[in-house]
């Protein structure tokens, strides 16, 4: 569980800074995933 509580912010942090440079940038096509959030997504679910 203490891993969650390293893994949270810093996913949260890489969300935010995903949708800043979204906003800053807008691109054509699906919005690209930070490889960082996507290792804490696959983290999230080894944890549950």
């Amino acid at each position: 569980m203490a891993l969650l509580h390293l893994v949270l912010p810093f996913a949260a942090t890489a969300r935010a800074l995903s949708a800043a440079s979204r906003t800053a940038l807008p691109r054509r096509g699906p919005p690209v995933v930070p490889p960082m959030l996507t290792l804490a997504r696959a983290w999230w679910s080894l944890e549950e």
